[in-house]
């Protein structure tokens, strides 16, 4: 009897902590996003330097950016919503 109880207790304990492991992955769910891209002019060469805007139609706000050496640009942890972006 006292057997069956300690296989019980164990048994919670393990559901308890499996559920308290995987609540903590949830909470580190983002909701946030980004936007990313390549400047290129119109014989596709990549433009390094550009100046990128991108905002938030909603809310009007806006993020800047910089294309590197490669074009390439990156505007991390925008809210959800609709987006314009400009060069």
């Amino acid at each position: 009897m006292l057997r069956s109880h300690v296989v019980q207790n164990r048994a919670l304990f393990l559901g308890v902590a499996l559920l308290l492991s995987i609540s903590t992955v949830c909470l580190a769910q983002e909701s946030r996003g980004s936007i990313t891209g390549k400047v290129v002019d119109p014989q596709n060469s990549v433009v390094p330097g550009a100046a990128v805007v991108v905002t938030n139609t909603a809310t009007n706000v806006s993020d800047h950016a910089t294309t590197n050496q490669t074009g390439y640009f990156e505007v991390v942890s925008l809210n959800p919503g609709p987006y314009s972006v400009s060069v």
